[in-house]
């Protein structure tokens, strides 16, 4: 919620002036990463009206659409949406452990005993 009510504006403070490959970038995305995994387990938990004693249920982060799901080693397609920033896909797919469609289905395979 923070970070969508100040908008881009977030880098005015802490990170103004620092070039962007300096580690304190990567630092600060992945704390705001943790924050939006936060809220979406958050808003799961809610959503399936857990009790705070309840397990939590696993959350699978796929991407089966759009410039997360193109494999980076394949030839560009003209038409593709390039990620819009050079560390997202790596970086989007690390912290969150972003499954791709193959990882995916062999994922649910296995959770369905298929």
């Amino acid at each position: 919620e923070r970070y969508r009510e100040a908008g881009p504006r977030w880098r005015d403070g802490l990170l103004q002036g620092v070039p962007h490959k300096d580690p304190r970038w990567r630092a600060q995305r992945r704390i705001l990463m943790e924050e939006l995994r936060v809220e979406v387990d958050a808003t799961v938990c809610t959503a399936l009206q857990l009790s705070e004693e309840e397990a939590r249920p696993e959350v699978v982060y796929a991407c089966l659409g759009g410039w997360m799901a193109r494999d980076a080693s394949s030839d560009e397609d003209e038409f593709a949406e390039p990620p819009p920033w050079p560390w997202a896909r790596e970086e989007l797919a690390e912290f969150f452990g972003i499954s791709t469609q193959k990882a995916l289905r062999n994922w649910l395979d296995r959770e369905l005993g298929l």
